[in-house]
């Protein structure tokens, strides 16, 4: 059996559109879960944004403090990231004149393949999906520097 029926939209599909969860295969496909998951926190939304302010003004000091620490021990991916937010606001162009390096979407954010300073401007540009997806689940993926665009340099973009 390498197929199933989706419960909400009906149709069969390979068991790959399907999420597991504790080798149990869920009833809905990926698409109608994310679109379901979607449109719950878009209908949540002031309530999300309630919980989160209430979260940050419970824990201020130990979210501070935890950012901090990051920053001190992470000096060159503190600045590579500040040269990067340096260079747009000079005019360097966003990520979303770009397609993503991994799956050809439009470019949400830029990867570091390297903190180094001789590469501090040098970044991939990526979706979020697959730049969490590199850092999370799948931190073997290739983005590297054969896809790192420079933004010291003109770069080439697509047309939006």
């Amino acid at each position: 059996m390498n197929t199933k029926t989706c419960t909400r939209c009906g149709e069969t599909k390979p068991l790959s559109e399907y999420l597991t969860y504790h080798g149990k295969t869920e009833a809905a496909c990926k698409t109608c879960k994310y679109a379901y998951a979607k449109q719950w926190r878009d209908s949540h939304r002031e309530y999300r944004n309630a919980e989160s302010r209430e979260y940050y003004a419970k824990n201020r000091v130990a979210i501070k403090k935890k950012q901090s620490d990051k920053r001190i021990s992470n000096p060159n991916q503190t600045l590579a990231k500040r040269a990067v937010d340096l260079a747009q606001r000079k005019g360097a162009p966003k990520p979303n004149q770009f397609l993503c390096a991994s799956c050809g979407e439009i470019a949400e954010e830029f990867h570091h393949w390297s903190y180094e300073e001789q590469h501090r401007l040098s970044v991939v540009p990526v979706c979020r999906r697959c730049h969490r997806s590199h850092h999370f689940t799948e931190p073997n993926t290739a983005f590297g520097q054969n896809r790192a665009v420079d933004l010291s340099k003109e770069p080439q973009y697509h047309e939006p």
